[in-house]
């Protein structure tokens, strides 16, 4: 991946309109937070993300291009807020989003596995404008989803969460779709567990 530049949030806002985009007030927190710039397509092999162990990710970004995630696009936000902002199209093996984070594709998103956004608490949201193909889409715990364009996924969540396709079942009420291994008692899906699979490329949903 290339060296990114720092900008202004002035800078943010004058070329890519980011807060006509995402949520999250981040010219509130230019002082704290830096915005990092990666200009032209980037390809990363390997995972790309934000520090599991921070509170509130010191940074945040924007591609203008096209990303390729040769990995899992594993973004953790368990403070204020931060975004990821891509101008172009997203490729990657997963998509796995944590807490708060806002992050906004103008294109599409191509993913081989999952797109799994959980933790939200009213804070979290992916936003697609083209679109979306991948193996599952799931949102837990107040993450929300808006899709923009064509969905192609079994997408589980619930109708507040998840804007803008089909919903093929709830979290709490999922066990036609996942592998016993992948469920609680109840047939709520076990989140850990999943996530987990999501990470080592293993199988989680049951086969048609």
């Amino acid at each position: 991946m290339a060296r990114y530049k720092l900008i202004s949030a002035e800078d943010a806002e004058e070329s890519f309109g980011i807060s006509e985009k995402i949520d999250y007030p981040y010219q509130d927190f230019e002082d704290e937070q830096e915005i990092r710039l990666y200009d032209g397509d980037q390809t990363i092999s390997g995972d790309f993300g934000s520090d599991s162990t921070q509170d509130w990710n010191p940074f945040n970004v924007i591609v203008d291009g096209d990303l390729t995630v040769r990995g899992t696009v594993d973004w953790h936000e368990w403070g204020s807020g931060s975004f990821l902002f891509v101008t172009g199209n997203v490729v990657a093996d997963n998509v796995a989003l944590h807490g708060c984070p806002n992050v906004h594709i103008c294109g599409s998103l191509r993913v081989r596995g999952a797109i799994l956004g959980r933790q939200g608490d009213n804070g979290g949201l992916l936003r697609v404008e083209g679109p979306t193909k991948a193996e599952l889409i799931i949102a837990t715990t107040d993450f929300y989803m808006d899709f923009e364009s064509d969905v192609t996924a079994v997408v589980i969540g619930d109708g507040d969460c998840i804007q803008g396709c089909k919903i093929e079942a709830t979290p709490d009420d999922c066990e036609d779709y996942f592998l016993p291994d992948f469920l609680d008692e109840d047939g709520a899906v076990d989140e850990e567990a999943l996530l987990e699979a999501i990470h080592e490329g293993a199988p989680y949903l049951r086969e048609e």
